[in-house]
């Protein structure tokens, strides 16, 4: 409740008459109603067991029940697949009828569903896209900083398809990684690609081992397909860009 109310006030948003949507995160009847007395309507899901809510709302499948404020404040809860608990201050309990689907089926919702979900999409297509690929991976110490990481770069994806661009997500998300890595960080942030060594003017002395990126094992391109054997080194030459084993198979690949 704070953090809406702060956000809203700083921005000189109240006693304006908005609508806003919230999720079930931060809706609950008492910011509902201080929200109302500010002139402002709010619509959003809500936890059952919220502080406040009541405690006998029993809809059957398809159905809904509701319970009203003498402030025209609405709590209702609809059945789908699963049970739906909406609040509104904007909103009655009527049912609209939708068009049919793909598959000719005729629908009805609530009306308070049918806005929700109408003013939600951005919100709920972000937390889908940052889902896709998350950042946080399971640690001893958890660390709330990957979320707002992952909301960074669907921002940037989000930009990035308004100047026009049409990469994926996934390779969005390669190049991002990439262009990192190219810049480099602060000592121990994070490997650098190791810099392409200058092309001098004697072949002999550019043809020579180095390396492998980051010491990675690779596999011998000669011992692949001559031999048909597998073999891994770490080796690779600078000019001609492949992995070879040191010996013998630099110089049988070259002769």
């Amino acid at each position: 409740m704070k953090a809406i109310i702060d956000l809203m006030d700083k921005a000189y948003l109240f006693d304006k008459g908005y609508d806003m949507h919230t999720d079930r995160w931060y809706s609950s009847p008492t910011l509902f109603n201080h929200l109302q007395a500010r002139k402002t309507n709010v619509v959003g899901t809500v936890r059952p067991n919220r502080r406040g809510m009541p405690a006998d709302l029993q809809p059957s499948r398809g159905l809904i029940d509701f319970r009203s404020t003498p402030t025209r404040m609405m709590c209702l809860q609809w059945v789908d697949k699963r049970a739906v608990t909406m609040l509104s201050t904007a909103h009655t309990s009527r049912i609209v009828t939708l068009p049919p689907n793909r598959r000719g089926e005729q629908r009805s919702k609530p009306e308070v569903v049918v806005s929700y979900n109408n003013r939600m999409k951005g919100v709920d297509l972000s937390n889908q896209l940052a889902r896709s690929y998350p950042l946080a991976r399971k640690t001893i110490k958890w660390h709330k900083i990957f979320n707002l990481l992952d909301m960074t770069v669907v921002n940037a994806l989000a930009v990035h398809r308004v100047l026009g661009e049409k990469l994926t997500q996934a390779d969005f998300r390669l190049e991002l990684v990439r262009g990192l890595l190219q810049r480099g960080g602060r000592p121990g942030s994070f490997r650098r690609v190791p810099p392409r060594q200058q092309e001098e003017q004697d072949d002999q002395q550019t043809h020579m081992p180095a390396d492998t990126p980051f010491r990675c094992w690779r596999r011998c391109l000669h011992c692949w397909n001559v031999h048909r054997r597998r073999k891994e080194t770490r080796v690779m030459y600078t000019s001609c860009k492949i992995s070879l084993c040191a010996s013998p198979c630099f110089k049988e690949f070259h002769t």
